[in-house]
């Protein structure tokens, strides 16, 4: 059973909207990087002492260093500065970045879940696309289907089938998880999940195959 509000998903924006302080980022890289030396080392305990930040904030801005490739946690749990010629103001602008990409991702997320829910064809077909599995025949089962919407789809949709790696002009690599006649949805690596408009696709030579 599919329980659902379009009033729900203003709420999931909200929560998705929040952006990480850059003050808050350049406190907990300047206390990790010291004075840039190769050796330096901090504790997660002296890392409390050394930024006044509370410990959800100080938690969230290390880990988005850490995956901005700045800070790493090394032995003994001893967190080092990985290169000693980056700045704080590089790592925190990294890590921004990597915040950002990671609320692109969340918000195309939160888009296929209203896809899902306000879908006119069959809702296995698109719960499988998600995945990136393709169900070519309707399912007959689910309420779109009993209403007449499900439809087979084609074999590849306009040259981009099931699982074809693709490069947008914008967003970078993706990989084809379903379509059909007039539309495309694909799962890039950075933006998260895009459903394209084929006819503009076409028009605008935007996709192009990655042979891997």
């Amino acid at each position: 059973m599919l329980l659902y509000r379009p009033e729900d998903l203003g709420l999931q924006r909200f929560l998705g909207h929040s952006t990480p302080s850059p003050e808050a980022l350049a406190a907990v890289a300047s206390a990790v990087r010291g004075d840039g030396r190769r050796r330096h080392a901090v504790t997660t305990k002296e890392l409390a002492s050394a930024v006044e930040l509370s410990a959800a904030r100080r938690t969230r801005a290390l880990n988005l260093l850490e995956e901005a490739g700045a800070v790493s946690p090394g032995q003994g749990g001893r967190l080092r500065w990985v290169d000693p010629d980056r700045s704080v103001d590089q790592a925190v602008a990294d890590a921004v970045d990597v915040a950002r990409a990671r609320q692109r991702v969340n918000r195309s997320r939160l888009e296929m879940m209203r896809g899902y829910a306000e879908t006119t064809g069959c809702r296995r077909q698109f719960l499988l696309g998600y995945f990136g599995e393709r169900h070519d025949l309707p399912c007959e089962n689910c309420d779109r289907c009993r209403a007449g919407g499900g439809s087979q789809l084609s074999a590849g949709p306009h040259g981009y089938p099931v699982n074809t790696r693709v490069r947008h002009v914008e967003w970078g690599d993706g990989v084809v998880l379903g379509g059909e006649e007039d539309r495309l949805t694909v799962l890039f690596d950075q933006e998260g999940y895009k459903t394209l408009s084929l006819p503009a696709v076409e028009q605008g030579s935007l996709l192009s195959t990655v042979n891997e």
